[in-house]
C-alpha cells in the first residue's frame, strides 16, 4: 500500500496482492460487481476500476453502488511514483461517527474520527449494509 498527497488529493493506493484482498475485505463483488477497489481518494472515495473496459472511476464508500461512479480523473501511474506521505494521516482514514448520508454533519469536528484501516472496512461494511436495508431507492450526492 501507498498512501500520500498527490498535488490537493490524499490518496491510499493498494498494490499486487493487496488489491484482490481489499477488493474482498470491502465486500466490492457485493456492492460493486464487476470492479475491482484500487484505492481511496480524499478519504470519502473509493477508486475502482470496471473489469470488463478498465476504464478507473471513483465511487463514494457510503453508499457504494456502481449508479453512483464517476470518471476518476486521477493519473494512477503518475500518482503511484509521486505521493508526499504525510505523517499525520498515515495509515488512518477519515470516517463520520453519524454519516453524511444520514445527515452527519460532514465539516471536521466531533462527528469525524480516524479509522486505522481495519477498523475502516468494518465501518464501511455495517453501514452499506443497513444503507441498503433501509434506504434501498435513496439518492446521496455525488462522488467528488
Amino acid at each position: 500500500m501507498k498512501e500520500g498527497w498527490y498535488g490537493n488529493e490524499y490518496l491510499v493506493l493498494f498494490e499486487g496482492e493487496e488489491i484482490e484482498a481489499r477488493t474482498n475485505d470491502y465486500a466490492i463483488p457485493t456492492y460493486m460487481p464487476g470492479h475491482t477497489l484500487l484505492g481511496l481518494a480524499a478519504w470519502d472515495n473509493f477508486i475502482v476500476r470496471e473489469d470488463k473496459t478498465g476504464k478507473v472511476y471513483k465511487v463514494l464508500t457510503l453508499p457504494m453502488r456502481p449508479e453512483y461512479r464517476e470518471p476518476c480523473d486521477i493519473d494512477l501511474a503518475d500518482a503511484e511514483f509521486k505521493l508526499d506521505r504525510d505523517a499525520r494521516y498515515y495509515q488512518k482514514i477519515k470516517w463520520y461517527i453519524d454519516p453524511v448520508v444520514f445527515g452527519g454533519d460532514p465539516e471536521p469536528g466531533e462527528n469525524m474520527v480516524w479509522l486505522p484501516h481495519k477498523e475502516h472496512v468494518e465501518a464501511v461494511l455495517y453501514w452499506n449494509n443497513i444503507f441498503e436495508n433501509m434506504a434501498p431507492d435513496a439518492k446521496p450526492a455525488p462522488a467528488k
